[in-house]
């Protein structure tokens, strides 16, 4: 592919290139070049039809379906009658719990015939206030002299965080959750994770402890 380079108002060279298919600025003469060439999958060989990809699309969606399979293998399953809390469906791009969540599912007509969706549980993050974050942030926003803070009694911090505390459990309703993806609800009881066998030292000892 031609490649033009780029100069200086005064005629001097600029040290950059560019794509003479479409005019796309490279730092290398060798970049420029190979623009807008055709460029081969690194998986399967075959030409990306999408530039500036180095993979093609049913590579790259093959590999995160991969990826996401092998996170949800590695998840603990615990059957939706046994949760009790908010979980996340990425396929559904929702928050819920869980037997809703399968619900919505189940109503798609688009769904018919196909597994289940992956379903996770959350982890539950409430509001949190620190008072020695709460004066920084206000110190740096308003802008004071550089050391202030220094002129702070840290004495004053615990009745400050006393009042922060009163003010978030009026507020306690705040909470976000984030996707806990080491646990995965499921509804075939089949697939639930048995639970984990107490270490054999454990039951000696518990034998021993037995009345005779």
């Amino acid at each position: 592919m031609d490649v033009i380079e780029l100069f200086h108002k005064d005629g001097r060279p600029a040290k950059v290139w560019a794509c003479g298919a479409c005019r796309r600025v490279a730092r290398t003469e060798e970049d420029a070049h190979a623009c807008c060439q055709p460029v081969h999958c690194k998986t399967c060989g075959k030409e990306v039809e999408e530039r500036h990809w180095t993979v093609c699309r049913p590579c790259r969606a093959a590999d995160f379906e991969a990826r996401e399979q092998a996170k949800w293998n590695a998840a603990k399953k615990v059957h939706v009658a046994d949760y009790d809390g908010v979980a996340v469906c990425e396929e559904l791009e929702q928050f819920d719990d869980a037997a809703t969540l399968f619900e919505f599912w189940d109503d798609d007509p688009d769904h018919e015939g196909l597994e289940d969706p992956r379903i996770y549980a959350t982890r539950p993050t409430p509001l949190t206030l620190d008072a020695a974050d709460v004066l920084e942030d206000a110190l740096e926003r308003q802008e004071h002299y550089e050391d202030a803070a220094s002129d702070l009694d840290p004495k004053g911090y615990p009745l400050l965080q006393a009042y922060l505390d009163l003010w978030l459990e009026a507020h306690s309703s705040v909470v976000s959750y984030v996707p806990d993806y080491s646990v995965a609800i499921v509804r075939d009881r089949a697939l639930v994770t048995a639970p984990e066998k107490e270490p054999k030292e454990k039951e000696d000892l518990d034998a021993a402890r037995a009345p005779f």
